[in-house]
Parts: C-alpha cells; sequence; structure tokens
C-alpha cells in the first residue's frame, strides 16, 4: 500500500514540477502580459469543468463500494460518455452566448482563435474527472500515472517548440495545453472499454447518476470559493504582485498535500477488494500513518521556508516564505480532510460533504472580506488555516469517531 502511495506521489509530485517549471518559463517567454491573457483562458475553462462535471466520478465511486463486482460498469462507462459530451455542448453554448456580450471584458481578450483553443479542452477536462475514478475502480490507476508523466512533459516539450521554436506566443502555449491535457484525459480508454464489456447506457440510468452526483456538487462550489476567492480577494485589495507572492507560497502548499492525495487515490482502488469493516480498518491505519510523515514533512518545510523560497524563486518573493510557513500549520488538518473524504462518499453523506466544502468555502471568503484588507496575503493565508481547522477538520473528527464506534461494534 505504502508503495503504491509513493508512486502515485512520485506521478503528481513529477507533474507539479513540470508544472512549475511551465510557469516561469512562460512568464518569461511571453511576459506579464501574454501569460496573463494565457492563465485567465485557462482558467476559465476549468472553471467551466468544475462546474460541468457534476461530480459523477465521485457518485460512481460510492456504487462501486456497494456493487463490487462491477458489472455496471459498462453502463457507467456509457453514460459519463453522453454526459462529458452534454456538459461539453452546453459549456460551448455558454461560451458562446458569453462571447457575443462582451468576450473581449468576459475573457479578457479580443481574439476568438484563443478562446476556441482554450475551450476546445473542454471535454477533455471534464472526462479527466471521470476517467481517473474509473481506472481507480479497475485498480489501473498505474495507467493513469503514466499518461500524466508523458502528458506533462509533452506539454513541457510543445511549449519551447510552440512560443520559442515557432513564435506562437499565447496560440502556442494554448495548443501545448490542449495536447498534454488530451493525453492525460485519455489515459487507459481501451482498457476501460475492455473492462467495460458492453458499453451503453440509458436515461434511467443517466438519471440515477446525476442524482447522486448532483447532492455531492456543492463540493465544487465549495471547492472553487475555497480555491480562487483568496487570490482574487488579494488581486482587488492589495494588487497583483501580492497576489503572486502568495499564490506562489500556496502552490508549494498544495504540491505537499501530493502525498494525502494519492494515498486518497490507492485507497480508492481498494474499494471493491475489501469488505467495510476491513476497509476502514485499512483507511484508519493509513490515515494515522500518512498524517504522521506530513506532520514531520510540514516541520522541516516550515524550518526552511524562509531560505527555500528565495533559492527557488528569486529574492523578490522572499515574502513567501513566512506564508508558507503559516500554510504548514494547516498540514495535519488538510491532510484529515482529504483522506476521510473517501469515507462520506463510501457512507453515501453526498448531501452532508457537500454543504460541509461550501459552509468551509462561504466560511474562508467572510474570513478573506475581514483580514486581507488588514493585512494583505498573511492574513488571507491565515484565513485557510483558520477556515480548514474550524469547520471541516472538526467535522471530519466526528466522523472518524463514529465510523470507528460503528464498525466495531460490527465486529
Amino acid at each position: 500500500m505504502l508503495k503504491a502511495v509513493f508512486v502515485t506521489s512520485g506521478a503528481r509530485v513529477y507533474s507539479v514540477a513540470v508544472s512549475m517549471i511551465a510557469l516561469v518559463l512562460t512568464a518569461r517567454w511571453l511576459g506579464p502580459e501574454g501569460r496573463g491573457a494565457a492563465v485567465v483562458l485557462v482558467t476559465w475553462a476549468n472553471l467551466f469543468a468544475s462546474v460541468g462535471y457534476l461530480s459523477l466520478g465521485q457518485a460512481c465511486l460510492h456504487r462501486a463500494s456497494v456493487d463490487r463486482d462491477l458489472a455496471w460498469l459498462g453502463e457507467a462507462v456509457g453514460a459519463l460518455l453522453v454526459m462529458t459530451l452534454a456538459a461539453t455542448g452546453l459549456g460551448w453554448v455558454v461560451v458562446a452566448l458569453l462571447w457575443l456580450l462582451d468576450g473581449e471584458a468576459i475573457f479578457g481578450t479580443a481574439d476568438m482563435t484563443l478562446a476556441l483553443l482554450a475551450f476546445a479542452g473542454l471535454p477533455f477536462l471534464i472526462w479527466e474527472q471521470y476517467n481517473s475514478a474509473l481506472l481507480t475502480m479497475v485498480g489501473r490507476l498505474k495507467v493513469y500515472n503514466i499518461n500524466q508523466l508523458v502528458g506533462r512533459s509533452v506539454t513541457l516539450i510543445l511549449l519551447a517548440a510552440t512560443i520559442l521554436a515557432f513564435g506562437w506566443g499565447v496560440h502556442g502555449f494554448l495548443v501545448a495545453t490542449l495536447v498534454g491535457q488530451a493525453i492525460v484525459a485519455m489515459a487507459g480508454m481501451g482498457i476501460l472499454l475492455r473492462r467495460a464489456g458492453n458499453v451503453r447506457t440509458s436515461l434511467p440510468a443517466i438519471g440515477r447518476l446525476v442524482s447522486n452526483g448532483a447532492k455531492l456538487h456543492l463540493n465544487a462550489i465549495g471547492v472553487l470559493l475555497f480555491s480562487s476567492a483568496d487570490i482574487l480577494m488579494i488581486q482587488y485589495f492589495r494588487g497583483a504582485a501580492e497576489a503572486g507572492i502568495f499564490q506562489f507560497a500556496s502552490q508549494i502548499f498544495m504540491a505537499l498535500l501530493i502525498v494525502p492525495q494519492a494515498a486518497l487515490l490507492v485507497m480508492n482502488g481498494r474499494l471493491t477488494a475489501l469488505e467495510p469493516p476491513a476497509f476502514w480498518r485499512e483507511h484508519k491505519r493509513m490515515i494515522g500513518i500518512i498524517m504522521g510523515l506530513m506532520g514531520v514533512a510540514a516541520i522541516v518545510l516550515a524550518l526552511l521556508a524562509n531560505w527555500i523560497v528565495p533559492l527557488v524563486a528569486t529574492p523578490a518573493f522572499a515574502q513567501s516564505g513566512p506564508i508558507l510557513q503559516i500554510f504548514c500549520l494547516g498540514s495535519i488538518a488538510a491532510t484529515l480532510n482529504t483522506m476521510m473524504g473517501l469515507q462520506w462518499i463510501v457512507q453515501g453523506r453526498f448531501l452532508a460533504s457537500s454543504f460541509l466544502t461550501l459552509a468551509t468555502g462561504v466560511g474562508n471568503c467572510l474570513l478573506n472580506l475581514f483580514l486581507i484588507p488588514r493585512f494583505g496575503a498573511i492574513g488571507a493565508a491565515w484565513a485557510t488555516v483558520i477556515g480548514i481547522y474550524m469547520i471541516p477538520f472538526t467535522t471530519n473528527l466526528i466522523l472518524m469517531h463514529r465510523t470507528n464506534r460503528r464498525w466495531s461494534e460490527a465486529q
């Protein structure tokens, strides 16, 4: 199990490392205006994908915990393919309407070609959400990891080719991003189709899937509030430079969370192999191990933050060091919250999980609204740490206690 976690973590670490290299290089190659135009469009595409995927992958994971023979996989694959096309089509219609309304003001560019390139990746962004869940259910997570490595590597190579060699600028950035995303999204497609057998679907099947996914989908809204509001508020109240300093520290902290995210993916693959009491024992043991590892890693990172940040970036980012130290205080809570997310799905607590995430996002917005005008990026970092301890950490401790008591009494 730990080997699988470290292998998955390695793929994620590599992916994040390549993304950070691309971030630095494109900033140099495109300049602030060009990179800003590209990032705005990519952010919009990710926003549409986050809203449009409707948490259907998580709904499939819940069903896998109940129907472990996966005889329904063909029906699920068919339904997810249909929903990918439907969400993509609806998203493109909304984009077209917004473009007609005032595309330049909304998307930050008057070049329609740029918008077309950015939103051409929408079906791949949506399908990746489903694909990762399906591959973990059938025990082929390794295929997804390999495609991550290949996709991110191809993206970096294409960035150099399209921007430096061909001189395509922002267009080259978006072409490279599109190709890399397509490679990751299509990981193991042949394996899934063979494992699913007769790929089919029906309106009742789609309806059941959407009904369960919709109960979870407030999670996506909460995550958007939690992950995006602070950057936007810092930029509004304190300017783009301070937002960049905050984002750099935030990205390093998010890289640290790759380990619990990888452990969660590994546990997803164990859903169909174990009965609920045995699965909980294994899950609980994994939580304890990962929290211990993360605690040590956070202490080391906090001690070295003021030295590492200027070394990795430039002295201009020195203020990110203290922000990163504050983030490290939240590592234990963030680890438990990540790891326990699977239990909310397994136990069918869809609405409760969604309201918890939404409450966390709203709470974070309110804390940011109070702290950022007064303390800037430091205030936003404290808002993040306070927010994850105040609502989700406390609630997950309660769920952990109740789950442990439930399966202990069942033995």
